[in-house]
């Protein structure tokens, strides 16, 4: 009775991960998708958050720093989130 149960479990297993085998040869003989083409200009947009505390005197320098990158400006978002701060 045991060996029955432990042959039931052995083909439930194999057939859990047969698929598996499928997905060996697909893997390795499929061409890659080309990536589409871009027409010249970034489309991720990304957001900066800033978290300061007291940095009046250095934020400006740091924005104006992200804003120089080469990446478009209009695509880059800045946060400043003031923590607790006490200069204004």
């Amino acid at each position: 009775m045991l060996q029955h149960i432990c042959r039931l479990i052995g083909i439930l297993f194999l057939l859990c991960y047969a698929y598996q085998f499928f997905y060996i040869p697909v893997a390795l003989f499929r061409k890659p998708r080309p990536a589409p083409p871009v027409a010249g200009r970034p489309k991720n947009r990304y957001a900066v958050l800033i978290c300061a505390r007291n940095e009046a005197t250095v934020i400006a320098d740091l924005i104006d720093s992200i804003r120089r990158q080469t990446y478009p400006s209009e695509l880059i978002s800045v946060f400043v989130m003031a923590d607790n701060c006490t200069d204004f």
